[in-house]
Order: structure tokens, then sequence, then C-alpha cells
């Protein structure tokens, strides 16, 4: 039985990601690249494999279970399972290593391209008896015909019209999905939540709120959460090779193979005109807001996140963004602590995500693709009990001092800092225990205490502005 590998043995094309990879750390060189696919695709692959192929480990790969299920029978009956593969060969002998039923493989070499009629040619000549035979693509459409029995991963629609050597059509092992629900799980959407802070602002300001600023606040919301979706997949891009050594953001569609590179350019492109489309409808400063944020989401993802200390301080600051951006719609100011309780709220958050990181590590090492090491955590900690500290005081200044104070009254101030303070502490405990999500938002968004504790707080603000 022979193999294909990418879309086959492995959900993701590893073609695709040599050539993304290179894109990002190489940019200058994917001309180069471009010009050898246009006269040699085995010549493309060898040189980006050079550039960037060690980076690509073959025991993290998303491979495939229903295919590594059938070919370890077929082993178990007697029978040689071979990897042939378009593929470059130094990514294939790495696979075949993984895996004790592989007696073989042959793939791309710097001359030879092994796809479509090349393989076809190649396996007739040295298997003349005759091979059963794995796919999943346009290009092996050419291949099944030659084979004895044909199987096939999610395959094109005209592979059903095809008849294998055996009499009998090609056997669908999974069938084709669209990447719709991948890419809804790529867009992230309970982490729009974050975007709420859009409303922080003009809740405070309630009471002058027109018709026109709600609507305007809407489209903005709707336009943050399009524009932040496309950074989390252009993220998840970059970050598919890290993301496979995490123990949860392993399942990430990207990561897992579910979202193809395409699929996923593709919907990021889409989410980002369609931001665009809704800052026309908007005033010019929150235009210039969401440009701030979407540079600085950009460099985060390149570059920032993988500086300790610095990367906190740039999530905290991203959700001040957000704060800025519903200010920006209805023109309002912003009270400087305000902005201090906003950033060192958020700054705490952002250091219990990397705390819990750190908690769930096993046999130290570094976060994978962050520069946080397991020594790390006592001053993280001690980091995290400071901004929460600083978030309490930041609170009761603002609530005393500010001209135009989101609570009026003592009592309120500490009933809502003493809530806020709460949930944050409650939150560094589960962390240090263990129980925390990776994500102290999506933790919130499901969790009964914090919903109930953020439902206070909303209707204790409310009250507030309305009486």
């Amino acid at each position: 039985m022979v193999l294909d590998v990418d879309g086959t043995l492995i959900r993701n094309d590893l073609t695709h990601e040599l050539f993304l990879k290179t894109a990002c750390e190489h940019p200058l060189k994917i001309f180069k690249c471009i010009s050898l696919g246009l006269t040699s695709k085995a010549k493309m692959k060898s040189y980006m494999i050079g550039l960037v192929g060690k980076d690509i480990q073959a025991k993290n790969l998303p491979y495939i279970k229903t295919v590594t299920d059938l070919a370890e029978k077929v082993h178990s009956e007697g029978r040689n399972v071979i990897l042939c593969s378009g593929s470059h060969t130094d990514f294939i002998t790495q696979i075949e290593a993984e895996f004790s039923w592989i007696s073989n493989s042959h793939s791309t070499t710097d001359d030879y391209n092994m796809t479509s009629e090349n393989k076809l040619r190649f396996l007739q000549e040295r298997y003349p008896d005759g091979f059963d035979y794995v796919g999943n693509s346009s290009q092996d459409l050419v291949v099944w015909p030659g084979c004895y029995k044909g199987y096939a991963i999610a395959p094109p629609k005209v592979t059903s019209d095809i008849t294998c050597q055996n009499g009998d059509g090609v056997e669908i092992l999974e069938e084709r999905h669209t990447p719709i629900e991948a890419i809804y799980r790529a867009m992230r959407l309970h982490q729009w939540a974050k975007n709420l802070l859009i409303f922080l602002v003009p809740i405070l300001a309630i009471s002058k709120a027109t018709s026109a600023d709600i609507l305007n606040l809407c489209l903005g919301f709707l336009a943050m959460g399009f524009l932040a979706s496309s950074t989390y997949i252009f993220n998840d891009l970059l970050d598919i090779h890290s993301d496979r050594n995490h123990s949860s953001k392993k399942s990430r569609p990207l990561a897992s193979g579910l979202l193809s590179i395409p699929d996923a350019l593709l919907s990021m492109t889409a989410l980002l005109i369609g931001a665009i489309g809704l800052t026309l409808l908007l005033p010019s400063a929150f235009t210039l807001v969401l440009f701030v944020y979407f540079v600085i989401t950009l460099v985060y993802s390149i570059i920032l996140k993988r500086v300790p200390i610095l990367d906190v301080m740039v999530l905290a600051f991203l959700f001040l963004i957000r704060v800025v951006a519903g200010a920006a719609i209805i023109g309002a100011a912003l009270s400087p602590w305000l902005v201090s309780f906003i950033v060192t709220f958020f700054l705490s958050l952002a250091l219990v995500k990397r705390y819990t990181e750190l908690v769930k590590m096993t046999g130290g090492g570094q976060i994978s693709g962050r520069g946080y090491v397991m020594a790390d955590k006592p001053v993280i900690l001690g980091f995290g009990m400071t901004a929460t500290a600083m978030t309490m005081l930041s609170f009761v200044i603002y609530g005393v001092i500010a001209e135009q104070p989101v609570l009026s009254s003592p009592i309120s101030v500490l009933i809502v800092g003493s809530l806020a303070l709460y949930w944050l502490m409650r939150v560094w405990l589960l962390a240090h225990r263990g129980e925390l999500n990776d994500d102290p938002v999506l933790f919130a968004a499901k969790d009964k205490t914090s919903l109930a504790l953020g439902g206070v707080i909303f209707l204790t603000v409310l009250a507030q502005q309305l009486l």
C-alpha cells in the first residue's frame, strides 16, 4: 500500500507551510522561490527546505488517524506500507522514522518532483505487480486509475467517476468538508468580548448618547471584531509550528490542519476588507485608532510577543486602545486615572495568562513561541500581584478625584472596586492552582461567578448614571 502524505497522512500541506515560513522569515527571497517554481517545483522545494526546513518537526505534524489505522492494519497483514509524496525527501524521511510500520519512502528530490504523472510513472515502474494507493487531491486523479485499489481522504468530487484496476471505484475514507467551521473557530468570536470595551466610555456618558452614537458604536464593534479576527488568523499563521508544541494551542484549526493555509489567507483578507469597509462609515478619529491597533497587533505578532514583559505590556495597551476607540466615536475625553485603571487591570490579566502557561509546563524549558522559562514563574506572580493592587488603587483614585467619575458615591466606589479586586484575586488563585484556562477572557465568559460579578458591577454603574 502506497500512502500520499500532504492532505492524506497529514492534514496540512508541507509545501504551503514552507512557502509561508519563507515569506515571513525571508520576504525578499520569496521572489526567487516563485521564479524557481515557474521552472522547477522540485528546485523550489529544495531551496525552501534549505532556508526554513529545520523548523518543521515531523513528530508534531497533524496525522490523520483514519489513515494511520488503515496503514497499521495493512502492516499487520504482512504487507509493506510505502510513503510516496510530492514533499521534499528531507521531510519524508523524518516522517518515515516516526512510524515502525512504514517500510520505505519515495519523495521529491532536488531534480524530480514526485507528483501527478511523475508519481504514477515511478510507482508503476517500481511496483510492476500492482499497488494500492491512498491519496486526496486533484494531483492524485491520474494515480488512482493506475492502482489496484484506491482510497481517498476528502477528495475532489470527480473522484467518484474513477475506476481502479480491480474494477471498483475509489473508497472514500473521509468526505470533503467545507472550511466554514474551521474558519469560525480561527476567528475566535469569543475573543470579541474584549471589544465590548468600546462601549465603556459611552456607558459612562450614556445620558448624553444619541441614536447616531449608538449606531456608530455597533458598527465600530463589528469593525474592530473583523479586524481582530483577521489578526488572530495572521498570528496563527505565524505560530503554526510553535502552537503544535503547546498543550492546548495544538488544537487550533491551522496547527491541527483543519484549516488550510490558502483558506486562512482568503478568510483573513475578507475580514480585513470588511473592517475597512465599515470604517468608511465612521468618524475619522476612530479609523486612526483602528489603524494604530492594527499596526501594533502586526508588530506584536511578528516580533514583540517573543519579548518577555514587553509582550504583556503591549497586550494591556491593546485593551486600552479598544477603550480609546469607543471614546473616539462619541468624541469623549478619557480621565488619566481611568486609563491607569484599564492598563493595570489588563496587565494583570495578561500576566495571569503567562503565569498559567508556566504552571502547566512540565519538564522545564520555555513556553513555545514566547520568551518565558519555568524559572520566571515567581517573578511573574510578583508582577501580577503588584498590577492587581495598582488596579484597585487606580480605581479608587478615579472614583474620588475624577471630574465626572463613573460612580458618584464612595459606597458605590467601594462596592465595585471590591468586586473587581475579588475577581482578579480569585483568577490568580485559580491560576496558581492550575485550574484556570489559558485565556482568562474565555474563563470569564463561561464562569458563573465571573458572570454574576460582572452583572452586579454593570447594574451598579448603570444605576449611578441613570439615577
